[in-house]
């Protein structure tokens, strides 16, 4: 479960811009070298937290929240593949990240990383080519919402 926050726009061209930087040149650099943009995981930095609803069932010694910084720009396509990955209608990312096609920035991913809420998948039937049942119960349990807000 996670939230992402941000873009944070920046003014240099520090980030990772999916339609300026994957180019001939780039790919043969990574290609011969292992280096230059297409080197990059996209993520600049990483910490785990524990927020204050992990310290009061003393648990701060196993942090409930992971952050990541992304150094992703926002690219055109972006907002197609997010509305795919997690169904969230295009109309509302256009209207919010729109603006920002083309520029560079950065995102902050706030994850929760002990969720509390347990799903299941199920075979739908005894034929191999029948999709599972996905039963995912995302924030079933209070604690994970309190979890993530905090973070």
């Amino acid at each position: 479960m996670t939230s992402y926050i941000g873009p944070f726009i920046i003014n240099k061209s520090k980030s990772f811009l999916l339609t300026r930087d994957v180019n001939a040149q780039t790919t043969y650099e990574y290609s011969q070298k292992g280096t230059g943009p297409l080197g990059s995981t996209g993520v600049q930095a990483t910490g785990f937290f524990a927020t204050s609803h992990a310290k009061a069932r003393n648990e701060s010694h196993h942090p409930d929240i992971q952050f990541l910084l992304l150094g992703n720009a926002v690219y055109s396509g972006m907002l197609q593949s997010i509305s795919r990955m997690v169904n969230y209608p295009l109309k509302s990312l256009r209207t919010f990240y729109g603006p920002h096609i083309g520029k560079d920035a950065f995102f902050i991913s706030n994850i929760l990383s002990r969720p509390k809420s347990r799903g299941a998948i199920r075979l739908a039937s005894a034929n191999p080519r029948d999709f599972p049942l996905i039963h995912a119960n995302y924030f079933m349990e209070q604690q994970d919402i309190d979890a993530l807000i905090a973070g």
